[in-house]
């Protein structure tokens, strides 16, 4: 009940590799205004203002465009080889390194799915994520003659995976969620929504009945997963109801990778007999035979070409003081998690809050907690040009329009855009409004230096909508 499937673990490795390459992708779209001195957020304004102690970045080294570029690169080429599973645990560890470095240098467009990612990478170093599927050749004779591992890696995981969906149940203790109203609202909120949303909103007793699902299934619903009779099927079974839940948030609300990586999550959970359907259904197909005859082709190529020795490692089980580090991060996580419930008389000691700073392990489980947002809004750049005049230069158009647009959520451009104005609104710290408004300042001015169309002076609106 509390040991992981080697096949899952693997499929989960790559199913990781490949969403951190994606999210690589999207983000590089905007690695000039989130990640460099050029953009909305220089490091001096977050050096001056957000900097805490147990930070850091290796993202720090750089301002350029080039050199942030260089190391977005290699954060894909280790996401690439964790995925293909070729020195698997050193790349997962530089993985982890930057994709944290990355998070902490921008953490104003950060997001949940950023916390889960960071999350799943810290616990596969202890976990032999590369038994299976891989290029790592292990030795087979010194893996578990059952396919499955159980450590104190095994069972930290498993506490972290529930404590996400315990602490957020316990934290939506608002009205909204008490009265059966609190979907109605977040289904409301025109940033997240899509075309499912608008259709859902035609349904409000349904919207009544998900509220009172959802939080009681996030307090409760971990216990399917501890049934001692029938454990597997009550396993199985409360595993794809969490995995329905974030699909659910995937259809209904604009989230970018919250909803995949939390699913990937989940992939460790699932007994046994899944990975048991998994190999059978690759072995009908011959899909099994041909990965494998690719694979032992890669390993031939990268041995005798670039002499990229892949030799054959034996299994080993986590020691003693390895046991003792998973087992302490995993206490000051839970201490920490328990922190932010704001319980009467409990104080989480430093030394773990230390722990968990240092492992860069921090996180927050207050999604649409305690009730979710009843605002929503759009922003305007009313920008005064040279020629006399006024223009909207947030959203590109030529004519200034506070009028609501049909789609709020066309007018932010991705995920990392929605998080950084609704940060802009939400917490409207002066340093980080000036370095917006500059960033726009510059970019314009530049284009249309000495011009009709050179800017004279601009105010940023929130349109608040009630």
């Amino acid at each position: 009940m509390f040991s992981f499937d080697l096949r899952l673990l693997g499929i989960a490795r790559i199913l990781l590799g490949c969403i951190i390459i994606i999210d690589l992708i999207k983000r590089s779209f905007n690695l000039t205004t989130f990640y460099t001195d050029d953009g909305v957020f220089p490091r001096s304004v977050l050096l001056e203002n957000d900097w805490f102690a147990w930070n850091y970045s290796i993202h720090m080294m750089t301002g350029s465009t080039f050199g942030t570029s260089l190391l977005f690169l290699f954060t894909g080429f280790c996401a690439l080889m964790v995925l293909i599973g070729y020195r698997t645990k050193i790349f997962l560890l530089l993985t982890y390194l930057l994709v944290i470095s990355l998070q902490i240098r921008n953490s104003q467009v950060s997001h949940g799915g950023d916390i889960i990612v960071k999350i799943i990478l810290f616990y596969f170093l202890f976990l032999p994520i590369n038994a299976r599927y891989a290029l790592d050749s292990i030795d087979k004779k010194t893996l578990p003659k059952s396919g499955k591992v159980f450590s104190i890696a095994t069972l930290a995981l498993i506490l972290q995976i529930v404590s996400i969906y315990v602490f957020a149940g316990v934290q939506k203790n608002g009205f909204a969620w008490l009265e059966g109203s609190a979907v109605h609202y977040a289904m409301h909120l025109d940033m997240f929504a899509n075309r499912f949303t608008l259709m859902l909103r035609e349904f409000p007793s349904l919207m009544t009945f998900l509220t009172y699902s959802t939080h009681y299934f996030e307090r409760f619903g971990f216990i399917l997963l501890f049934i001692p009779f029938f454990w597997k099927y009550f396993r199985l079974a409360g595993v794809l109801a969490f995995m329905s839940l974030h699909f659910g948030f995937y259809l209904f609300l604009e989230l970018g990778i919250f909803p995949w990586v939390a699913m990937i999550l989940w992939i460790p959970m699932f007994p046994s007999m899944v990975g048991d359907a998994f190999e059978k259904f690759v072995k009908e197909k011959k899909i099994y035979a041909k990965l494998r005859l690719y694979r032992d082709k890669l390993r031939i190529f990268l041995n005798n070409k670039f002499n990229l020795g892949i030799a054959q490692l034996p299994y080993r089980r986590l020691n003693i003081p390895l046991n003792l580090v998973i087992g302490l991060v995993a206490v000051s996580i839970f201490t920490w998690n328990v922190g932010t419930l704001n319980i009467k008389g409990f104080q989480n000691p430093e030394f773990l809050k230390t722990v968990t700073r240092a492992t860069a392990m921090w996180q927050s489980w207050n999604m649409f907690a305690p009730i979710p947002m009843r605002v929503d809004g759009w922003f305007v750049m009313d920008a005064k040009i040279k020629n006399g005049k006024n223009i909207d230069i947030l959203n590109d158009k030529d004519k200034v329009s506070y009028k609501r647009p049909d789609r709020l959520n066309d007018y932010y451009k991705n995920e990392r855009w929605q998080k950084w104005l609704l940060n802009m609104w939400v917490n409207q710290k002066k340093p980080y409004l000036r370095s917006w408004g500059g960033y726009y300042c510059k970019c314009w001015n530049d284009e249309h230096k000495n011009t009709p169309k050179e800017l004279e002076s601009f105010s940023i609106y929130f349109m608040k909508e009630m």
